[in-house]
Order: structure tokens, then sequence, then C-alpha cells
């Protein structure tokens, strides 16, 4: 069995949890990719003495990366299964006629609720540790969320009745990125088992409430910041969820998360992140405008009417048939299509020349393109093949056990692999990508999209705690006056700044703040990589009316939430 030796700043977050876990049944652990959340975990395991684990992850990389280390250390985990797994499909009827889950954690009603099972209340009362790894995987499915939630609730209501050190069990939630929107921190109270009403207000006074329960949560560990906030509002339908944000997001998040600071500071290497904005042809900005097109149209048109565009030139439609693999753009149409439109542009005309102009500069690193569609991950493939690139999808060919061992032999300290194509969705958790050796210095490229996570996780898995050289990562765009992709942007800084006012660590660097650069593909990437880490960060000051702008969330989103 490996003994377990934490880093001065490991033993710092460390003791924050143990100092939040005696007081709540939960605890929000916020570090950094790479700087040992799984440690973490199994070190409380030990230190806590807690009979077993339930680890509950994303996929089949995670469980893999679980399995590693419950081997390693010999950790008293009795299951590993992801979130679909959880919520299940597959149930047997037990001797009283309930349906059963497989897993055996879960019963699943008539009304596709779930409760736990007497097996899983068992190992409550024994000692158990519940760990939702990535858990941002959980903000906003309510399927996923609601068979995670059954478990996670009764761990905190039975500690309610019998607290620690009479309980031994807790919630462990991961995630250096929890949540970017105000529902999101609403969502993980009642995830968490602070809010069990299924109402977060109502006019009925004599009715319990989930504000009312918050409130009272908050009050018993501060009050004096817990009443200045709650004073400030006359309670109604809409102003609650305003009011239950700040109270998240202000008074309970300060009591049960670690605030692990993201300072490269801590690091040995260190990271720069660019938006990257790259001149392109007059043929791909048709192309570009074709694909916005595509994504506005639904917008400004009946959604029973199919939307309908100019057929192109036979120039631009051969073009983009080429570019594509055969694809005539004259019959795409939507969002989805107009999406992959605009991806596929941006792949061949952004991506692959600046491929070619980092291998020219710096021959001895390894490059990762993290892309959201099949057909972009294609044009790497057929257009880069010099390279010998390699690809993991969500294909069928693309098993568990190939995804391994392109992972292990693009982290070799050799350069047989140094392309990597990889789909957004499967590569930006749980995969560690970064030079563990010191002399394949890591350069990732990606194309920004809505899921703001991805911005946090994505170069997360080129630079980590123990990454042995500097790293860059892209995140590229058209550079143009003609359309403008910043409907983007405005979401990624009305995230950002979510992102901000929930966990208050300004030593994240949200993605608001990234550094600029244009036409990457004529600076000097070696000069980039040699000064990682050192480009200057433009924060500005934000509008006063910002908070009040990011908090109006619907009501009927709210309802779809308690």
């Amino acid at each position: 069995m490996a003994e377990i030796v934490l880093s001065s700043d490991q033993a710092e977050d460390f003791q924050k949890t143990i100092e939040i876990t005696d007081r709540h049944p939960m605890v929000l652990q916020t570090s950094p990719a790479g700087s040992g959340k799984t440690i973490h975990v199994i070190e409380f395991l030990r230190k806590r003495n807690i009979a077993r684990a339930i680890i509950v992850c994303a996929n089949s990389v995670q469980i893999d990366h679980w399995t590693l280390f419950k081997e390693k250390y010999n950790a008293p985990i009795s299951m590993i299964i992801t979130y679909d797994t959880l919520r299940g499909s597959k149930t047997y009827t037990t001797n009283d006629g309930r349906e059963m889950l497989t897993h055996g954690l879960l019963y699943k009603n008539n009304d596709e609720s779930y409760c736990p099972t007497e097996g899983f209340m068992q190992w409550v009362e024994e000692g158990l540790l519940l760990v939702p790894d990535e858990c941002h995987s959980i903000k906003n499915d309510r399927g996923k969320t609601a068979a995670f939630r059954s478990l996670s609730r009764y761990i905190t209501m039975r500690s309610m009745t019998k607290p620690y050190p009479l309980n031994k069990s807790w919630t462990f939630f991961l995630s250096m990125t929890p949540f970017d929107k105000p529902e999101h921190c609403c969502n993980f109270v009642f995830t968490c088992g602070i809010i069990t009403s299924h109402k977060l207000y109502s006019k009925d006074h004599n009715l319990p409430t989930g504000i009312i329960e918050l409130y009272n949560y908050c009050k018993h560990f501060n009050p004096t910041i817990t009443d200045s906030i709650w004073g400030l509002y006359d309670i109604k339908s809409n102003n609650v969820q305003e009011l239950a944000y700040r109270l998240v997001s202000e008074v309970f998040l300060r009591l049960i998360s670690t605030f692990t600071k993201n300072s490269q500071d801590r690091y040995k290497m260190k990271q720069s992140i660019y938006y990257s904005y790259s001149d392109i042809p007059q043929e791909a900005h048709i192309l570009m405008k074709r694909g916005l097109d595509m994504i506005r149209a639904p917008i400004k048109m009946n959604l029973n009417e199919e939307p309908k565009f100019p057929v192109m030139d036979s120039y631009i439609t051969q073009l983009f048939s080429h570019i594509s693999g055969g694809v005539d753009i004259n019959t795409r149409s939507g969002v989805i299509q107009g999406t992959i439109t605009c991806q596929t542009v941006k792949t061949f005309y952004i991506v692959i020349p600046l491929i070619h102009h980092i291998f020219q500069t710096v021959p001895n690193s390894k490059i990762i393109v993290f892309l959201d569609y099949k057909e972009s991950v294609d044009i790497i493939m057929n257009n880069l093949s010099t390279y010998s690139p390699v690809k993991i999808t969500g294909d069928s060919e693309c098993t568990k056990e190939r995804r391994k061992a392109i992972i292990d032999k693009f982290n070799e300290p050799n350069l047989e692999l140094r392309l990597l194509a990889i789909i957004s969705q499967i590569g930006s958790d749980s995969i560690e990508l970064d030079d563990k050796h010191g002399n394949f210095p890591r350069i990732g490229l990606g194309l920004p999209d809505f899921y703001y996570s991805r911005f946090f996780q994505c170069p997360g898995r080129i630079f980590r705690r123990f990454t042995e050289s500097n790293s860059l990562f892209f995140w590229c765009l058209s550079n143009t006056e003609e359309y403008s992709e910043e409907s983007v942007f405005k979401s990624i800084k009305d995230k950002s700044e979510v992102m901000e006012q929930t966990l208050q660590n300004n030593e994240i660097i949200p993605p608001i703040y990234y550094e600029k650069i244009t036409n990457p593909h004529l600076h000097d990437i070696s000069f980039l990589i040699k000064n990682a880490g050192m480009n200057k960060i433009n924060r500005h000051d934000k509008d006063n009316k910002s908070l009040n702008n990011i908090v109006r969330v619907s009501e009927v989103t709210f309802r779809k939430r308690f």
C-alpha cells in the first residue's frame, strides 16, 4: 500500500476540509485541475476512518482513474459508477413489490422519483463518503441530479439528527467549476439537502419553504451576514430567487467550500491562455457568415417553417464540399448544422495553419485539439496526415481500451505520437495529457463555445500540479469586422461574473480576462512558451448592475429546480 505525502499547499487545503466537515455534512472541494483531489479524498477516508466510499463520476475514463488509485492506496472504495448508471434504467422487483435499481442504492418510484434503499441507509449508519466527481456534470441534468440528490439529501438529513462525531458520513463534492449560473447555486443547496421543500417560496406562510430552510441554515452559522442580506428584502415571488442566490453565494458557500486558490505560484511551471484572432480569406468569411445565419435563423422565423437561404455559387459550394468531405452546404440549416459549419471553417482555415506553425517553431511540442464535432476531427485527420494524428471520439470503434492506449502513448516521452484530436465532451474532464517528463511542452487548441466549464477544464488537461514544462492554450476565432461571435463572449462574460460572485476566488482567471493575440501563426511560439504565465491579465471594473442582471432568472426555471 503506497504512502500518501501531502505537499504544503495540499496539507493546508486538507486542513480546511477537516474544519468544514467538523460542522457540516458536505464539503465542496474546488482545487484547480491536477492539484490532487483524488489523493485528498483517500486521505480523508483514512483520517476519518470511514468504512467505505461510493464514487460517482461522469465516464469510464474517470472510473479507470479512481480504480487505479483505489488499488494503489488500498482505499475502502466499495463502488465506482457513473451518473448515468446511478440513474439507471434496469430494475428488479423486491419481495415487498418495490422496484430497485440493479446497483442496490436506490428504489425507483412510479413517478420517476428515487429514494434510498435500506442497504444505503445502513452504510450511512456505519460511515460513508459519497463522492460526486466533476459535480458540474449534475448542475443542469434533472434526471441525473434527481438520482444523486436522493442519496446526498439522506446523508444531510441523517446528520441533522445524528451529527458528527456520532455520524461519520459526508458528501464530498469535487469540481473546480461547480456552477456558472444563479440557478446552479440554488440547485446545489437543493441537491445537498439543505432545502427539502418542494417550493422555494409560497404565499401560504404556514407551508415550509426552501427560502426559510436556507435562511435558517445560514443564520445558524453566520447570523450577522445572513440577517444583513435577509433584511434587504420584502420577500415576494419576484425577488426570492435573487435572495436565495445571495444567501448561497455570500454565506452558504463560505461555510462549505475550500476556496482553494488557483495560484500559479504553487506550480512548478506556468501556462498562458489566449483568445487568438486569425485572418481568414474572403471565401472563408462567406462560409462563416452562412453558418452564423443558420444559427440565428430559427429565432427569426416560425419554427414550423424550414429556413431558406440563397443557393451559394458553385465555387463556394465546391470549396465547402472539399473541406467538409462531401457535404453540400446548400442542404444545411438550423442551429446545430450552423455551429458545425462555423467550426468546420475555423478548423480548416485557422487550426490547421496554426498547427503547422507550432510544429515548425517548436518541433518538440505536442498538440491537443479540442473539437465539438466529428466533422472537424476528420478535417484534422485528413489534412495533417504528415504528423500521424490520432483521434478520440465517441464512436463505437473508439473503445475504452483504445482510448486508454492512445492517451498512454501520447504521454510517452517521445515524438511518436504528437498530435491528438479529441471531442471536447470526452476530453475536457479527468484526462491527464500534460508533460510529466519536461522535454515535450503541450499546446492546446480549442474553439470557444457556450459550455463555460470547458474554458477551465480543457486547459487543465495539459497544465496540472506536477507538470514539468510550460504550456499554452489558444481559443481560436476569426479576425473580422464583417460579423461577430459576440454572443459567445456575452455568455462567457455573464457566467464569469457569476463564477466570481459565487466562489469569490479571484486567483481563478475567468475567460473574460484572457489576453487577446492576433494571428498567432505569425508569432514566435517558442518565445510564448518560454514566457508562459507572464502575460498581462486585463481586469476591469464590473458594472454595478451586473449582479442584478445575472440573477434575474425566470420563475419557470426555478420551479423546475424546486
